[in-house]
């Protein structure tokens, strides 16, 4: 830029600041003839605006004061190209967080530089530090092409659910540590609020599906519609009839269409992406470690974060339409989800169930009796007789965890490191997110509720 333009630049300026250089003018005239210089429209040279703003217009003010008429020919500032947002020491600590596992994306850097005291909450910009990594690694978002779809919400909470099942990391197998056994994870996502409830299993199979599904119920009440795959796992009778017995309507989208359920297959992009990589550097070596860093994970960088296409939380999307959700009792549920299988007595008059072995009344020895249970409860079974109820079968022998849906075949592969070639991780996302939870419950548990002081002091007996 000449000096040519920087004159042009300070004549308009000083053209601009002139009426108010009057000391005569009242604090009152001053405001009004500033409103009515920031009111109007200009032709400024060499840029493309054509308005001044009330900062700007100060700014001016000042210069002109501080150093006449030269000073307002300044153009550039004197710290362009230098972070002033952010400190050396934080972003090399972003920069750190971002090289040790490239997937992190930049708002959980953020978080997780929050959630150990580096910075103050709500200090970095999201917008800020995304432009500055990207600069320093050299990552840029490339867009995807490829076919347009249109996008829908249902009008409802609960009206529709999606679920879908992918697979998670590969964990030793508890009957052969030298081997690792891939595992899964099935998931249930509401489709106005977002929010999600799932598990992580061994195996993939209709059992599982059932023990997840009644765990969606039972945090968020009943859909009216089921929407899934046409997986087999999905395609079976007695899902169906769990469905119909909900009065919920089971639908399955159109062969190869993932797209049909963009917003499930998102999330699980975001699993991928998020928790898959700090789960497996966490080198965690049993699936119930594995679903208890699930549930803080889902609670925590899910549920409990604002989603971006809704503008809440999906767990306070979920819960504004409280009143309009429908729950079933867990008598009901057992109802709903009871099992029945037919056995016949041996001359003792017992049965075996899942192997576990159970006593009945001797006058059905030799029978063949239908037994009615909840696979979740194996101590209580029902016994039925040519369509009549008898006395419930007395447990002899129970395994512990007898039924846990992991008995069909897994995929098993030799021992081999996931996690080969990578270091072991300095600041794990996941134990923070963690610790976040456990106070966020401790909170919750030290919660006054005042409506039961309240009560309180209105008994008379108190």
């Amino acid at each position: 830029m000449n000096k040519d333009q920087d004159l042009e630049r300070a004549l308009f300026r000083y053209g601009l600041i002139h009426p108010l250089l009057d000391d005569s003018l009242s604090p009152g005239e001053k405001s009004a003839l500033r409103k009515q210089i920031l009111s109007k429209t200009y032709d400024i040279p060499h840029s493309n605006r054509t308005t001044i703003s009330e900062r700007t217009l100060r700014q001016y003010l000042q210069w002109y004061r501080e150093g006449g008429f030269s000073a307002l020919m300044q153009c550039k500032r004197k710290d362009r190209g230098e972070v002033r947002a952010i400190s050396e020491e934080v972003l090399k600590k972003a920069f750190t967080l971002k090289e040790e596992l490239p997937t992190r994306s930049i708002r959980e850097i953020i978080e997780m530089l929050e959630l150990s005291g580096e910075v103050i909450p709500g200090s970095v910009k999201h917008s800020t530090l995304s432009r500055l990594v990207s600069r320093h690694t050299g990552q840029l978002r490339i867009p995807s092409g490829g076919k347009t779809f249109r996008r829908f919400q249902k009008d409802n909470v609960n009206d529709t659910w999606q679920s879908d099942v992918k697979h998670c990391i590969y964990l030793p197998d508890p009957q052969k540590p030298k081997e690792y056994v891939k595992t899964y994870l099935i998931a249930f996502l509401d489709d106005k609020s977002r929010r999600v409830c799932g598990k992580i299993y061994w195996a993939e199979n209709g059992s599982n599906v059932e023990d997840c599904f009644r765990k969606a119920l039972i945090q968020m009440g009943v859909p009216r519609c089921f929407y899934t795959d046409n997986a087999k796992i999905y395609k079976t009778k007695r899902l169906q009839t769990i469905c119909a017995e909900l009065g919920s309507q089971l639908k399955y989208c159109q062969p190869y269409s993932p797209q049909s359920k963009g917003k499930l297959e998102k999330f699980n992009a975001y699993v991928d992406r998020s928790f898959e990589p700090e789960a497996r550097r966490l080198g965690i070596q049993t699936l119930e470690e594995l679903n208890q860093y699930f549930e803080v994970w889902l609670a925590e960088n899910y549920n409990h974060k604002v989603h971006a296409e809704i503008r809440r939380t999906p767990l306070e999307a979920h819960q504004s339409e409280q009143a309009n959700l429908r729950y079933v009792t867990p008598e009901e549920l057992r109802k709903i989800f009871i099992q029945r299988q037919v056995r016949k007595a041996d001359n003792a008059a017992t049965v075996s169930l899942n192997g576990n072995l159970y006593k009945i009344e001797g006058f059905l020895a030799r029978k063949k009796v239908e037994l009615r249970y909840d696979a979740k409860d194996l101590s209580c079974v029902e016994v039925y007789y040519n369509g009549q109820q008898y006395n419930n079968a007395e447990p002899l022998v129970i395994r512990a965890n007898v039924w846990d849906g992991e008995k069909e075949a897994v995929t098993v592969v030799p021992k081999q490191d996931e996690t080969a070639g990578e270091k072991t991780l300095q600041t794990s996302f996941l134990k923070l997110l963690q610790e976040k939870h456990e106070q966020r419950l401790k909170d919750k548990a030290h919660r006054i509720h005042y409506a039961k002081l309240y009560q309180k002091e209105d008994d008379p007996h108190v």
